[in-house]
């Protein structure tokens, strides 16, 4: 347990940690938002395979739903989110649209790229949310609004019918996450939520065996050993901390006591530590002669496979110690126990 005196400080150290975890997502989110203006004085096109709005729930594979804007005045609100980015982008949207789906009862559609790039990752997204592209016959007609606000607030009756909803934040408010709000989501659809996300057969069975090669290593049971994952984003994110952030980079010295607050505080175990990162080189350069460190990170953003299985040995492991960026910041919500940051570990539950 945190002692009392440091609680003030950890929960300043969440804030501002969730509000870096946010900032990629955000600033690419906004530059792709840009090109989605829809144009209200298109003419409305009839397609040859369709469903009517007053049926939606019938609509079947193949066809798509037209946008009848008589039927559409008086008929359940639909909601989108665009990500704009790389696997922790979309898991911000796609949990975002999910939650609000489970809270409120929403139609959500998410985009097709990023749907089909999380499917080749995860068993059970399928229903969870609908393809944008697919399900909509031209979504730009449905004329979405940008909504930058609390989206504990979507569930009044004012914005559940006949509204066509863009999750938003626009860039000048990249480091308020406060404004989106949905905080209470992550606790209360928490289940659901690594239901929907489980891993593939083959990008589990990596992890586990990983981890359990690990356990020979060493020479221990695996429920006899705390594993603790370690997220080390650098590359393209550096100059971004340094200038606009104006924070300086994490060293080494950083790992090191992270490394050593959950050896003393897991002292009854053997723990071992999982580096991932998109520098590989610079965590064996720098960190090779600490204890019970394995390298384990294939290190490429642009490998779907290799994403996946960083990803997968993250989230399979006990604990986080974690940089920035969104990718990390999910691996911890998959872990589950404690977050450690720059600002202090976070312990689930005990803010």
């Amino acid at each position: 347990m945190l002692k009392e005196g440091t609680k003030l400080l950890v929960y300043k150290g969440l804030i501002r940690w969730s509000l870096m975890a946010v900032l990629p997502f955000v600033v690419l989110a906004v530059i792709s938002s840009q090109i989605r203006q829809t144009d209200s004085t298109q003419t409305i096109e009839v397609p040859k395979n369709f469903c009517e709005l007053d049926a939606r729930d019938k609509c079947i594979d193949g066809k798509c739903i037209r946008y009848d804007p008589k039927k559409f005045a008086k008929s359940p609100s639909i909601m989108t989110y665009f990500p704009g980015g790389r696997l922790g982008n979309m898991l911000t949207t796609y949990l975002t649209l999910y939650w609000l789906k489970l809270e409120f009862g929403y139609d959500t559609y998410y985009e097709k790229e990023a749907y089909y790039f999380l499917d080749k990752i995860f068993t059970n997204i399928n229903g969870t949310v609908s393809v944008l592209e697919d399900s909509l016959c031209d979504w730009h007609q449905f004329g979405f609004r940008k909504y930058e606000g609390d989206v504990e607030l979507l569930g009044t009756d004012s914005w559940m019918t006949g509204q066509a909803i863009e999750i938003y934040i626009a860039k000048e408010n990249f480091m308020r996450h406060e404004i989106q709000g949905g905080r209470k989501f992550y606790k209360k659809f928490k289940k659901q939520s690594l239901e929907a996300l489980t891993f593939k057969p083959q990008i589990q069975s990596y992890a586990d065996i990983n981890l359990r090669n690990i356990a020979k290593k060493v020479g221990k049971k695996p429920e006899k050993i705390t594993y603790v994952g370690i997220h080390n984003r650098r590359t393209d994110y550096l100059e971004f901390r340094r200038k606009r952030l104006k924070l300086d980079n994490l060293y080494e010295d950083y790992f090191e006591d992270a490394m050593e607050y959950f050896r003393e505080e897991y002292w009854d175990t053997t723990v071992v530590f999982v580096y991932v990162s998109d520098d590989m080189k610079w965590g064996r350069r720098n960190l090779k002669d600490s204890k019970n460190l394995f390298f384990l990170g294939c290190g490429s953003g642009n490998d779907l496979d290799c994403i996946a299985k960083d990803f997968a040995l993250l989230g399979s492991c006990n604990h986080t110690i974690t940089t920035h960026g969104t990718y990390g910041h999910w691996a911890a919500y998959f872990a589950g126990g404690e977050i450690y940051t720059e600002y202090g570990s976070i312990i689930p539950g005990t803010l």
